[in-house]
């Protein structure tokens, strides 16, 4: 029988999970991961991502760079947007994990 509670992410599966991808990639290339050729991205603005049923907004250009400076700067009221810079930086270590796995 499906759930009536709609989509629920369990934060302790989403860290094992993370945990692990990450081991998986420090195993791979050791601890720290070159990512300057994927260093820009297309972004959708945060508030418009899930607007699936209106015309999608203009894009605009993200830099990885950026977002890995913003993390540095650990503040408890912007956990909102420190999550958003996380998410624009893990599909650059997917494109590294890429280049390590396929290419070398």
């Amino acid at each position: 029988m499906p759930s009536t509670r709609g989509v629920v992410v369990d934060l302790k599966q989403l860290e094992a999970v993370t945990n692990h991808l990450l081991a998986a990639l420090r195993a791979e290339v050791g601890d720290e991961v070159e990512v300057t050729e994927f260093d820009y991205f297309w972004s959708v603005p945060h508030d418009a991502r899930n607007e699936v049923l209106e015309d999608p907004p203009e894009l605009t250009i993200g830099q990885v760079s950026f977002s890995l400076d913003d993390l540095q700067e650990r503040e408890p009221d912007r956990i909102s947007y420190e999550l958003v810079w996380l998410s624009e930086v893990l599909p650059a270590l997917a494109k590294a994990w890429d280049r390590a796995t396929l290419d070398g």
